[in-house]
């Protein structure tokens, strides 16, 4: 028993230490800017900034833990620097209120300075922020001379919290109601009053475009605070990128582009997009020429309008570059009045040089026409000498396989021949055998009559002298 309530005691001990640990830590509400914003030539090391932490009602709250503190600017030319002109420590150590350093920047502009403090142990983040203007017009008292700043000095609190959700007041909330996320990024959501910082972005509306023809973009931009460089960064779609605010893209090919536009200043970041649906222009050219004055055609035979900005139509040595938002109806033409000779070549081309169509006028044409025809036959006669030539090959090749084939006809009678020879020689010989073995055998057959013969006639003789005797 007594165990049991010295357990209960210690418990108790850890948890009203625990308690007054993080309670001495809960009393600081932010970080903001004890000093006020300056204004300081390039090159110039400025007056001190400092930076503390204070409680909810406003008085210096020391920290009760060792911070790594984290300075950042949104010029990518700025420095910041201890009393001796060396990198600012990036500790803010246990039992101090305030962080002091000072800035100094090579380029002229309004930048935004952050300050950040994250606790080594209970993970707590706090941050502040202040514009500082580096200008020529600086004077030695830390203002622009003959002007007014509009510099801001702002806090924002961030206080994170390594085994709870639960934030202060104010500061990051969880939107969904859950402490499950599916964010590439592990930093709790932010909800913004209505004095934070707010930046928007507006890339355009979508649009139809034509194919080697400009389509200008522009970045439209709404922010409640004023602040330092934006850096614009443009996705046309197609591979290419832009990080100019206002620019122009052609593209090469048909079809549907998503534009996207990203804003950033280091601190905020805005993103818009719009869709551009490229076309390959269905357009013809002619012209007239009468009493009621020369023009040129343009013609656009597709079903969605087309705007001519930036297309030149050149006539002769001369020349004329369509207006911005000139606009042809779809399936219409418009009418542009010229002075056209009748010896004047006339071509309409894109905005980036390309040719789209081409007419010829009056003499200009015919003369066109004869040098064509000039050319033709000049072609022509090259082919008949071409075909000349391979005449002549063939009938080389025709005498070539001529003797070929004469010698082998020769070769194949000689060889006829010889085989011939010797077929009569062995039917010669197989005669001779044949004639010798018959006669061979008609000379027995003649003995053997012969002596058949003379038994008959010996037989009556040896009858007789057996009868006689």
């Amino acid at each position: 028993m007594k165990s049991r309530a010295l357990c209960v005691f210690f418990v108790t001990i850890l948890f009203f230490i625990a308690d007054f640990s993080f309670a001495a830590t809960s009393n600081i509400s932010g970080l903001v800017f004890s000093t006020n914003p300056q204004t300081v030539k390039p090159n110039e090391v400025s007056k001190e900034i400092t930076a503390q932490t204070q409680n909810s009602s406003g008085t210096v709250e020391k920290v009760d833990e060792t911070n790594d503190t984290t300075f950042t600017s949104s010029s990518p030319s700025g420095q910041f620097l201890n009393s001796s002109g060396n990198p600012v420590s990036t500790t803010m150590s246990k039992n101090t209120s305030s962080r002091t350093f000072y800035y100094k920047d090579s380029a002229e502009g309004v930048y935004t300075l952050t300050v950040s403090i994250k606790g080594r142990e209970t993970g707590k983040i706090f941050l502040a922020t202040q514009q500082i203007i580096i200008s020529l017009n600086a004077s030695s008292d830390g203002m622009a001379s003959g002007t007014s700043t509009n510099a801001t000095s702002t806090s924002t609190t961030t206080a994170t919290s390594t085994d709870s959700t639960q934030v202060t007041s104010g500061t990051d909330t969880n939107l969904s109601g859950s402490s499950v996320y599916s964010y590439l990024s592990g930093t709790p959501l932010s909800k913004f009053s209505e004095n934070d910082f707010d930046l928007k972005a507006y890339a355009g509306r979508d649009r139809v475009a034509f194919v080697n023809s400009p389509v200008k973009f522009n970045a439209q931009i709404k922010t409640t605070n004023l602040q330092g460089n934006l850096i614009y960064t443009w996705s046309f779609g197609d591979g290419s990128a832009s990080t100019n605010k206002s620019t122009e893209h052609y593209y090469a090919y048909p079809g549907t582009y998503n534009v996207v536009l990203n804003v950033s200043n280091g601190f905020a970041d805005a993103v818009s997009s719009s869709k551009i649906e490229v076309l390959e222009p269905k357009v013809s050219l002619s012209f007239s020429q009468g009493q009621g004055g020369n023009f040129a055609q343009i013609s656009n035979n597709s079903d969605k309008e087309m705007n001519l900005a930036g297309y030149r139509i050149s006539y002769g040595a001369r020349s004329l570059i369509i207006p911005q938002d000139t606009i042809v109806s779809a399936n219409s033409n418009i009418k542009i009045p010229l002075q056209i000779s009748e010896t004047d070549k006339v071509s309409l081309a894109y905005p980036n040089g390309l040719d789209i169509a081409v007419i010829i006028s009056g003499s200009k044409k015919n003369a066109e026409i004869a040098n064509i025809q000039s050319q033709v036959t000049v072609i022509e006669n090259k082919i008949a000498e071409i075909n000349k030539t391979e005449s002549a090959m063939q009938v080389v090749k025709n005498q070539d396989r001529t003797e070929t084939e004469q010698i082998k006809n020769e070769e194949d009678t000689r060889i006829a021949d010889a085989v011939r020879d010797e077929s009569i020689r062995v039917e010669d010989g197989l005669f001779a055998s044949t004639t010798e073995i018959t006669a061979g055998e008609n000379t027995k057959d003649m003995e053997r009559n012969k002596n058949f013969i003379d038994t008959l006639l010996s037989t009556p003789k040896k009858i007789f002298d057996f009868i006689k005797w």
